[in-house]
C-alpha cells in the first residue's frame, strides 16, 4: 500500500507541475486534481472473496486520484480507485485487491464563498484479483462498479482545496476464473454494497482569458513613400 501511495503522490505533484501552462490557455473551464485517503466499507463479501468466509463485511483502505474539468455548473471526472484487503482465509493467505476506473458526472452547489458541495454520480470497469500467497496463485474477474457520492469542498486559496467525500455504491462481477485451487469456492453472489469515506487536499486551476496589449502607433515619416512606416 505504500508504494500505491507513493505513485498517487508523485502523479499529483507531475500534474500540479502543469499549472502554469493550463492557467495560460484561454478557456473558460475550471480544472481540479485530487488525491484521496479513505476507508472502503463492504457488505456480502462471499461476492469477492473465492473462500468460504464466515465473515460477511470488510472494511479497507483505499487510494483514489481525480482528475475533473466543469464549464457552466456541469462537470465530469475520470478517477482510479484502489482498495485492498486481507480476508479471513489465514492459512491460505487470501488477498483481493478491488480497481475502478470511473467516468463520473458532477455538478458543483455553491455554499459560501469558500465552501462548495459537489454531487457525483459514477459508472466505471471493475477489477477484482485475488491470489493466494500461501500456494502463489490467483485469478481476476471483471465487472462494473456505480456509484453516488457527495463531497464538500472548503477553499483555502483559489488553487487549493481540503475536501471530505462519502460515497454508496455496487459493484457487479460477470467473468468467472477458468479454475479454482483447493477449498476455493466462487459464490452464488457476485454483486456487492459497499460505502466509503475520505478525504485530501486538492488542486484547482480556473484558467483566464488572456489580454492582448495595445499595437504600437504608426505613423508615415516626413518625406517618405507611404508604405514606409516607422514606429513610435
Amino acid at each position: 500500500m505504500t508504494k500505491k501511495v507513493f505513485t498517487t503522490v508523485v502523479v499529483f505533484v507531475a500534474l500540479a507541475a502543469l499549472a502554469p501552462a493550463v492557467h495560460a490557455q484561454e478557456s473558460n473551464w475550471r480544472f481540479s486534481l485530487d488525491p484521496a485517503l479513505g476507508f472502503t466499507h463492504y457488505k456480502d463479501y462471499s461476492a469477492l472473496s473465492l473462500m468460504p468466509d464466515a465473515t460477511a463485511e470488510y472494511s479497507g483502505l483505499t487510494t483514489q486520484i481525480t482528475l475533473g474539468a466543469e464549464y457552466k455548473g456541469i462537470g465530469l471526472a475520470l478517477r482510479l480507485s484502489t482498495t485492498d484487503i486481507n480476508t479471513s482465509a489465514i492459512t491460505q493467505d487470501e488477498r483481493v485487491s478491488l480497481q475502478e476506473f470511473s467516468l463520473m458526472l458532477r455538478t458543483p452547489i455553491p455554499i459560501t464563498q469558500q465552501l462548495e458541495l459537489m454531487a457525483s454520480v459514477g459508472i466505471g470497469y471493475l477489477r477484482v484479483d485475488n491470489h493466494f500467497y500461501a500456494s502463489d496463485w490467483g485469478a481476476v474477474r471483471h465487472g462494473i462498479n456505480t456509484e453516488f457520492e457527495i463531497e464538500l469542498r472548503y477553499r483555502v486559496s483559489r488553487s487549493i482545496y481540503l475536501f471530505a467525500r462519502a460515497a454508496i455504491g455496487y459493484g457487479q462481477t460477470y467473468t468467472r476464473p477458468d479454475a479454482l485451487p483447493n477449498e476455493a469456492v466462487l459464490g452464488p453472489k457476485q454483486g456487492f454494497l459497499n460505502t466509503r469515506f475520505g478525504g485530501g487536499i486538492g488542486f484547482g486551476f480556473q484558467p483566464t482569458k488572456k489580454r492582448l496589449s495595445s499595437p504600437p502607433e504608426l505613423t508615415v515619416a516626413d518625406g517618405d513613400y507611404p508604405l514606409l512606416v516607422e514606429l513610435r
